[in-house]
């Protein structure tokens, strides 16, 4: 049979952690990318949410939209503590990894 290959570049970590979970089920990163595409031709859609579920965020970090977001941001600078935190600290915070 033919074969086509395709050469993607990820992080390292992206790469070692996707290996360790493929390992546990058995198969290979050539096995899951196979299946992935074979699944998006079925579907004709990508066959996964692409959006962050709503059960994943608090029920107080929820937004409905921009003016809401910009209403809560305004609400905690006027409750500032004086503490500050990067935007690293916030996302770990939040569970939310690093790109």
């Amino acid at each position: 049979m033919a074969v086509a290959t395709i050469h993607v570049r990820v992080k390292p970590e992206v790469k070692e952690g996707s290996e360790k979970i493929l390992e546990k089920i058995g198969i290979t990163m050539s096995d899951f990318v196979n299946m992935s595409l074979k699944r998006l031709i079925f579907e004709e859609r990508i066959p996964f949410s692409t959006r962050i579920s709503d059960s994943r965020i608090p029920e107080n970090m929820r937004v409905e939209n921009k003016e809401h977001m910009i209403k809560l941001i305004k609400e905690a600078i006027d409750e500032d503590d004086g503490e500050y935190y990067t935007f690293d600290e916030i996302f770990e915070e939040l569970g939310i990894p690093k790109e």
